[in-house]
């Protein structure tokens, strides 16, 4: 999936929901494929310029890996789900807990059939399109159809199981004609799929993700990744131009009715982030210290993916989506222990047209922040209202 968990997929959501916040190819955590073939890998990338697909001999291999064992892991849930149901009612029961592992355990078994469905329907995308042949254009509207559904329908099982309701303020700004690079907040691992639901889905906008590498172990998110623009990059990579240079990369060919999704913290929002944030900025750059402490419910914004962009492309507006309602949904335990019941997702979208973005990079880094400072206020007054409720 694009964006994108994200989407960032609804089999691999909950788990790598941080996937799709790769656009500011942050370093938070080192990577595990560091080494020389990864630094041949990025020397090459940047030597022949647009990121070609990968070799074809490693995606096969690898979805020969993945796929069986997803099938194998949906099967296995099917054969415990009878014996485990049945005690997680009697512990919700017991607990008072209004069945929410119950839920929880319909929600997991209700993704992992859509994902089995969503890679089976790939295949038949591309048995009908001629197998990669001249029928590209066909292959990938309906590809970007299927992720929609795929995505949208998890976040709908959602919503239904856990009582969740989603509210949309601003919602008329992504309906103007034009392409659109979208700056979203990143606060769990659930709201990639966001981006779906209330930008895709209303107006049937194909949209255009950044994915950590590491959600390649999802098939559908390799097969979907693979047919429509998205950017892998690498955490912790020494190549940080050749990471910024594939995301810049997903505005090549903006059509109107695509959206790019950029988060620009780099990685979803915790505390235990944030001091680590602070306490790096505070030692390389101690005068932007007391601005990124000010900034309480999202991370200082990385400039380099999200102001490559705006330089790549002029033409597009941004917009802007501040979200609450997620916070706490950290990990599947956390769903497990009902963080998200009786929730309400509140989004708020702001459209900024691309004339009044500023020219130069100093008055664009500035911009940008005063608009994350105005994100991080909105998010500020909401859970402010919501924990008055």
């Amino acid at each position: 999936m694009r964006g994108h968990a994200a989407l960032a997929g609804p089999w691999l959501a909950w788990r790598w929901g941080e996937g799709r916040a790769m656009s500011g190819t942050g370093t938070d955590r080192p990577s595990r494929h560091a080494g020389l073939d990864e630094l041949l890998d990025d020397a090459a990338r940047l030597a022949r310029g647009p990121a070609p697909r990968e070799a074809l001999r490693r995606t096969w291999a690898r979805r020969a890996v993945t796929i069986p064992a997803m099938v194998a892991a949906t099967g296995l849930y099917l054969v415990l789900l009878p014996v485990v149901l049945p005690l997680a009612a009697v512990y919700d029961l017991l607990e008072r807990r209004d069945l929410v592992t119950v839920r929880c355990l319909v929600a997991v078994l209700a993704n992992l059939i859509m994902h089995c469905v969503a890679v089976l329907l790939l295949l038949g995308i591309w048995l009908l399109s001629g197998c990669g042949g001249a029928a590209e254009a066909r292959e990938r509207r309906w590809t970007v159809w299927l992720e929609n559904w795929w995505t949208c329908g998890a976040w709908r099982t959602a919503e239904v199981l856990f009582r969740m309701r989603t509210e949309v303020e601003g919602g008329e700004a992504l309906e103007q004609p034009g392409p659109l690079i979208v700056f979203p907040r990143h606060a769990s691992i659930l709201d990639t799929m966001l981006p779906f639901y209330t930008v895709a889905a209303p107006t049937q906008r194909r949209l255009r993700h950044v994915m950590k590498h590491e959600l390649l172990v999802d098939p559908a998110v390799d097969v979907i990744g693979h047919r429509v623009p998205t950017a892998f990059v690498r955490r912790g990579t020494r190549s940080h131009a050749a990471q910024v240079a594939a995301v810049e990369r997903l505005v090549d060919g903006l059509e109107d009715v695509d959206a790019v999704i950029v988060y620009p913290e780099g990685t979803r929002f915790t505390e235990e982030k944030r001091r680590r944030v602070l306490a790096r900025i505070a030692e390389k750059d101690p005068e932007s210290y007391a601005r990124a402490r000010s900034l309480r419910h999202v991370l200082p914004p990385h400039v380099g993916g999200p102001l490559g962009i705006l330089e790549r492309d002029a033409r597009a507006d941004v917009v802007f989506c501040a979200h609450t309602g997620l916070e706490g949904a950290n990990h599947l335990s956390d769903l497990f222990g009902g963080c998200l019941f009786d929730r309400t997702v509140q989004v708020r979208f702001w459209r900024v047209p691309a004339s009044d973005i500023p020219e130069g990079r100093d008055e664009r880094v500035e911009w940008l922040y005063d608009w994350w400072e105005r994100v991080d206020r909105w998010v500020d007054a909401h859970e402010v209202s919501r924990a008055s409720r």
